[in-house]
């Protein structure tokens, strides 16, 4: 089947666009990638931010209910919250 030029300029600019599109595409995704690292996977925890990073092993005294316990650091008991688990309160209705 023989092609009108107007159908051959048109599969030119086509494959002309596929050539340039795809590699910026992987380029801009690769970016938003790295941008994305660094914004969020890098960040240092709020206690190195502070300069008071925790090193254990501490003993646990006493666990208060799903997200929340108490250790024993340098002779004081210091309560510990965990961010972001979901985890029943001990006061739920079902315990």
């Amino acid at each position: 089947m023989k092609r009108t030029q107007n159908q051959a300029e048109q599969i030119k600019r086509a494959r002309r666009f596929r050539l340039i599109a795809i590699p910026l595409l992987a380029l801009i995704l690769l970016l938003a990638l790295v941008l994305f690292k660094k914004l969020y996977l890098d960040k240092p925890s709020s206690y190195e931010k502070n300069g008071k990073v925790l090193e254990g092993p501490y003993l646990v005294t006493r666990i208060a209910d799903g997200d929340t316990f108490y250790i024993k650091r340098k002779g004081e008991v210091v309560k510990v919250r965990l961010i972001g688990v979901d985890a029943p309160e001990s006061v739920a209705p079902e315990f």
